[in-house]
């Protein structure tokens, strides 16, 4: 573990196959090639940084850099920013060298940064493990990350839900709620568009959520279950997933009686269970008391109902030149401006 060397590579990994190996190794979608038409929707380019020891690759993680093609040459420099949409990947067998395989990469991303400078750069956690961390003034945003283990059977881990999940799961089978996986999305956009025209909903588009589904499911990575109640779409659920783990990525439900919304949950959890998945990621939660109603007492109670554990999730923000951000800030409002 002395001879740890990494590299930075744009656009393209070297050998593709070598990084989906570890990116499924540690079940974390996220950082698969896949993602990058999704990402390509804003403008953002991905930069692959690997870490080998004696030629073997131990530890990676993709960023993704944007730098506007709107402005002049000449100030194109404020808009240069990245992020990363989840933690590196540490092959497993290596997790107890976790600290130098993430110093290491810190250093090839710094001589990276030092070449591109972007203005801003944000680290954002999505698995519950520890971001890779720079010596640089940061802005963080905590949260909570929840999963549900899916190594016990199905029953057992039904029994451990909270009274309102089981009570509705059992509604829901009484009213004949049916829940099924299509590829077909008309039906699941379209409770999206209804939901948008709620108070308060906030979801991507059905341009993203389109090209997400395209640019995953041809590489078995996207799934989209919708539940049937009185022949009517009534929820949908969209799961990423990559390796031992699945992700609750979009989802939205129309208010009902019939259990809907938490009956797909628990058949999706199921589902991915009987096929050999270890753990359901349900997204973020509150971890503490905060000034949004909707979050904290909808969508956090809503997830807690299915008992999982909740790790510390965080997001973190670089700026390393804070006028350049805010005259960039400024721009995007004045070309948005309708």
């Amino acid at each position: 573990m002395n001879e740890l060397t990494s590299q930075y590579y744009p656009f393209d990994p070297p050998d593709l196959n070598e990084w989906e190996d570890l990116v499924n190794l540690c079940g974390n979608p996220y950082q698969s090639v896949h993602f990058n038409d999704i990402e390509a929707i804003y403008g953002y380019v991905p930069i692959y940084f690997l870490c080998r020891d004696k030629g073997e690759l131990i530890g990676a993680i993709k960023i993704y850099f944007y730098e506007s093609k709107k402005l002049p040459s000449l100030i194109r420099s404020i808009s240069k920013n990245a992020h990363v949409i989840s933690e590196p990947c540490i092959h497993p067998k290596y997790t107890d060298k976790a600290d130098k395989i993430s110093e290491s990469l810190v250093k090839c991303i710094e001589n990276y940064f030092s070449i591109f400078k972007p203005v801003s750069f944000t680290f954002k956690t999505s698995l519950g493990l520890l971001p890779l961390t720079f010596n640089r003034v940061k802005k963080e945003n905590t949260y909570g990350i929840a999963y549900v283990e899916l190594k016990k059977s199905y029953e057992e881990t039904h029994a451990t839900f909270g009274s309102n999940a089981r009570q509705e799961c059992r509604t829901a089978i009484k009213k004949n709620v049916k829940v099924e996986k299509t590829e077909k999305l008309d039906e699941a956009l379209k409770l999206f568009d209804y939901a948008r025209t709620l108070p308060g909903f906030s979801s991507a588009s059905n341009q993203h959520l389109q090209t997400y589904f395209n640019a995953l499911n041809k590489n078995g990575m996207c799934d989209v279950w919708i539940a049937w109640f009185e022949n009517k779409p009534v929820s949908t659920v969209w799961v990423t997933k990559k390796g031992k783990h699945c992700f609750y990525e979009y989802g939205t439900s129309i208010r009902t009686n019939s259990g809907a919304g938490y009956f797909i949950h628990a058949e999706v959890m199921k589902y991915y269970s009987q096929l050999g998945f270890e753990k359901y990621y349900l997204g973020q939660v509150a971890l503490n008391p905060i000034n949004n109603p909707k979050f904290e007492q909808g969508i956090t109670f809503f997830k807690k109902q299915f008992n999982p554990i909740i790790l510390k999730g965080s997001k973190d923000e670089y700026l390393f030149s804070p006028i350049k951000n805010v005259i960039w800030k400024k721009l995007i409002k004045l070309m948005t401006k309708k």
